[in-house]
């Protein structure tokens, strides 16, 4: 048993000193729930599944990204081969109990959606009183949804993170 302790320890270690960039290690980390956010050099990311889960499968997940100068991409990953990367396609965002969110985004892989600007006030506003978040994709069946009940203590974590890489 100890055995296996100090494997899984070692083999964290090892994740923790690849999946951060040198710049950003030990900036900014905190874990919620099942969400995280985390510092990158100019920017900061909140994701629904911690790094190894999500570095071992990517799918069906929400990751939104809060640039250094302000605003909140959103990025959501759909299944292996829904897209053809480089291509533009429509994301749609439905909060729970409202209409939906046409969005512009980027298939930046053959799995990945990534919205092509910030978010509006609107569509933020209305997710805080969320506790889902809808996401479907053109030309693909499945419709995804994730957990938003603690979406504003989230958003107020990316703020936060982005105060700190915003210190020199």
């Amino acid at each position: 048993m100890l055995g296996s302790l100090c494997l899984f320890i070692a083999a964290a270690a090892a994740f923790a000193a690849w999946a951060v960039p040198a710049g950003a290690a030990g900036k900014f980390l905190v874990q919620t729930d099942n969400l995280f956010v985390m510092s990158l050099t100019n920017s900061c990311f909140a994701a629904n599944r911690p790094p190894g889960e999500y570095n071992f499968s990517p799918f069906n997940s929400l990751t939104i990204h809060a640039p250094k100068d302000g605003g909140y991409v959103f990025e959501v990953a759909f299944w292996p081969k829904s897209f053809e990367a480089g291509t533009r396609r429509k994301l749609s965002l439905r909060i729970e109990g409202r209409g939906d969110h046409q969005i512009d985004a980027d298939a930046v892989s053959d799995f990945t959606l990534k919205s092509r600007g910030t978010a509006s006030d609107a569509f933020l506003k209305e997710l805080q009183a969320a506790k889902a978040l809808g996401a479907k994709a053109q030309g693909v069946p499945e419709a995804l949804s994730f957990d938003t009940t603690r979406i504003s203590e989230i958003l107020a974590l990316l703020d936060n993170c982005r105060r700190v890489i915003g210190q020199k």
